[in-house]
């Protein structure tokens, strides 16, 4: 059998006993086809040599985040390098920032006196993340972009997130005696232990305190379903294809313990789901 688009949304309506599209619409059962096709078969389950290479780059100071070129599809995994050295490679956001939690402080930037408007001011800890800062007086926010602060009452400012250094200037002096807030995030820098890949961004924790070389493997996705005839990369994943957005359609619209062993054997693993469909 050659398996496409439509037959795969075929077999997954009868799998999950949803025949029609008042049930279950097409659109939604594609949703969930290129979920698994594009992100758990293939990040989690299937490696193919021929989808992988390797991502090389060098870190900048005081900098998370970075994104992988745009040109292409790919899903990062392990191994993960930093300067030779494999380092803890998460994909759970919960789970990487309970390892490393984000930082946040609040401290008081100054005291209104009902005259002045501009005040002067060095942040505590160090460095501080870009596009953080939150300053008020109760009456005019400034938020931050780059090294720019911006009052909703027309207010102007400055941030430098490397020595902390603030200056803001308020459209409308705060009442004398008004403390002025200033809150942000700030980061523990050093050599990464630690990297996530969350929305096709990979976050290195700690920060970067110097430039680092970084190798990390990633896959290239497969392109999309999208018309009926599209087919899978292989024929023999067609099937497998279908049984796993079953599965997880089950599971999201019914519940794990709602789902008995004629509906795909809900409860095996996803490995034990590649070994059997594979084999049969």
């Amino acid at each position: 059998m050659a398996w496409t688009l439509s037959s795969i949304r075929t077999k997954v309506r009868r799998l999950t006993g949803r025949l029609s599209a008042n049930q279950l619409s097409d659109a939604v059962i594609l949703e969930y086809v290129n979920q698994f096709y594009r992100e758990t078969l293939l990040g989690e389950l299937i490696n193919l040599r021929e989808l992988e290479s390797w991502w090389e780059f060098n870190t900048s100071v005081d900098d998370e985040d970075y994104s992988i070129s745009a040109t292409a599809d790919y899903i990062l995994g392990k191994p993960l390098y930093v300067a030779g050295t494999e380092i803890n490679f998460f994909r759970d956001a919960d789970d990487f920032y309970t390892h490393y939690p984000q930082t946040y402080t609040e401290e008081t930037l100054g005291t209104g006196d009902g005259s002045t408007t501009v005040f002067s001011y060095t942040a505590l800890m160090l460095p501080i993340k870009p596009g953080t800062v939150v300053i008020d007086d109760q009456t005019e926010i400034f938020t931050s972009s780059g090294g720019t602060l911006t009052g909703d009452q027309g207010g102007t400012g400055t941030v430098n997130t490397t020595t902390g250094a603030i200056s803001v200037t308020f459209n409308t002096a705060p009442a004398s005696g008004q403390k002025l807030r200033v809150q942000y995030e700030y980061w523990s820098t050093g050599r990464p232990a630690a990297g996530l890949w969350y929305e096709r961004e990979l976050v290195l924790r700690p920060v970067p305190d110097e430039v680092y070389p970084v190798k990390v493997k990633r896959t290239k996705i497969p392109t999309a379903f999208a018309l009926d005839t599209d087919a899978p990369l292989y024929n023999d994943w067609g099937k497998l294809i279908a049984y796993g957005a079953a599965q997880d359609i089950l599971r999201d619209y019914e519940g794990p313990e709602t789902v008995s062993y004629t509906h795909l054997r809900a409860h095996e693993t996803r490995h034990d789901l590649v070994c059997r469909l594979l084999l049969e």
